[in-house]
């Protein structure tokens, strides 16, 4: 991943990131990066743009955000277990969680895998607020991370989808976002 964020930088006039990350993650490994890259191309921070996505869990009230958070220990659990993110998890303290979500998922265990994600682990990898309360998170959550850090969420599609009125609710959610930030 140091190779490719480096050379994003350099190169790329945005980077997509991947939406197993945290702030933490972002802004002292993967942001420096591809700062670097940019750098060494006579380039800035200003030039690339950084979408990324974020795994929400967010409802009317704290039964709907647990239900999303519990849906969310899965996509955590199946993002963790790719070799690739041991890294990002390490970079938490949480040596050797990969290993052991790769090895339960080699042996078809999803239900071990989803216990292995406490409370800890799925805080920093996801956002969980009410309905009202988005917008202003992501912005706290974000801000200042890199001059063009463009938020999306993971899972808007899949709610519009299943209920064309949720379609209102995410754009309040912008509309929050933009009055926060």
């Amino acid at each position: 991943m140091p190779w490719m964020s480096r050379m994003a930088g350099a190169v790329c006039d945005g980077v997509h990131i991947h939406p197993m990350h945290s702030p933490g993650w972002l802004s002292d490994v993967q942001v420096p990066l591809i700062a670097e890259g940019a750098a060494s191309e006579g380039r800035t921070l200003d030039d690339v743009t950084l979408v990324c996505p974020v795994i929400i869990a967010v409802g009317d009230d704290d039964e709907e955000i647990e239900a999303m958070r519990e849906r969310n220990r899965a996509t955590i659990a199946f993002y963790g277990s790719t070799p690739n993110y041991a890294p990002v998890l390490e970079h938490h303290g949480f040596d050797g969680l990969q290993g052991e979500l790769n090895s339960l998922q080699r042996s078809g265990d999803m239900a071990s895998m989803v216990a292995l994600v406490t409370d800890d682990v799925l805080d920093h990898y996801t956002v969980s607020a009410t309905w009202g309360n988005l917008g202003g998170v992501l912005a706290d959550r974000y801000r200042g991370m890199a001059p063009n850090l463009r938020v999306m969420t993971y899972t808007a599609l899949d709610h519009w989808r299943r209920d064309p009125d949720m379609l209102g609710r995410w754009s309040d959610v912008v509309g929050n976002l933009r009055d926060a930030t």
